[in-house]
């Protein structure tokens, strides 16, 4: 815990940056889930050193140079449910240390193959409000699914994504479309690397021109860390709308 919160307060006073922006769990998801009655904490920090300086719509605050923590505490419910807590954070120079908003999550799996290797499927639900600084839609309902694979060199995982606003402000219309896909293949007993892609498309009825769609690829490493830690880091490249260039790192444990 003591190396978490280190952690947590060394990247949250970063030197001044000339922005934030929405804060984001960069995550792809598969079939991993706590035990039941087991709780997890995780870290997710991720920082845009070369992005959009743009805003898309009055008085968002932009993602370039921004820095973004969001603190996640996750139960297991059930051998096949799991609910989380977010606290999403913005250092913003403007506005200083900001908690951003809150979100919270549901995730079933229906089927899992974790400890053998084979296909798995599931659907994870999250609702949330953010400040509107952030985001436009500031109530927002996320369903994502996910399907996918293990092996004992390889994880594959896809998580098709519909985003649907709550609040009035920003309702109406289909919901809005991502992609995240993931690949993943053990390099030691320990350590796996790979590529991760995310994509942002637009409404199911109204996908956006291509150069205003966002595509993001990272290359990434997971690791196990001392003190019971596991560690992930990304570095992204986008094109088209996306961020020009995005790090990202996530530490997690289970308590």
């Amino acid at each position: 815990m003591r190396v978490l919160y280190s952690l947590s307060w060394l990247i949250l006073l970063w030197p001044a940056v000339a922005g934030a922006a929405l804060p984001d769990e960069i995550q792809v998801y598969d079939d991993s889930i706590n035990k039941p009655g087991e709780w997890g904490l995780e870290l997710h920090v991720n920082t845009t050193p070369s992005g959009q300086a743009l805003p898309e719509y009055p008085g968002e605050t932009v993602a370039r140079h921004g820095v973004r923590g969001t603190v996640e505490l996750s139960s297991g419910l059930s051998p096949h449910f799991e609910a989380g807590l977010y606290l999403p954070t913005v250092y913003d120079p403007d506005h200083g240390y900001t908690l951003a908003g809150v979100k919270a999550r549901l995730k079933w799996i229906a089927v899992s193959h974790e400890a053998t290797g084979g296909p798995f499927a599931g659907v994870n639900l999250e609702i949330g409000h953010v400040e509107p600084r952030f985001e436009q839609a500031t109530d927002n309902l996320e369903v994502r699914t996910m399907v996918g694979s293990t092996t004992d060199r390889w994880l594959l995982a896809v998580n098709p994504t519909f985003e649907v606003p709550l609040n009035a402000a920003a309702r109406g219309g289909a919901p809005g479309l991502a992609w995240q896909m993931r690949a993943l293949r053990r390099i030691t007993p320990v350590t796996a690397a790979g590529l991760e892609y995310y994509a942002d498309l637009g409404r199911l009825n109204h996908l956006l021109p291509a150069d205003r769609m966002q595509h993001t690829l990272y290359g990434v490493l997971e690791t196990p860390l001392p003190h019971r830690l596991d560690f992930h880091a990304g570095v992204g490249y986008g094109w088209a709308g996306a961020d020009r260039l995005t790090v990202k790192m996530i530490i997690g444990m289970a308590l």
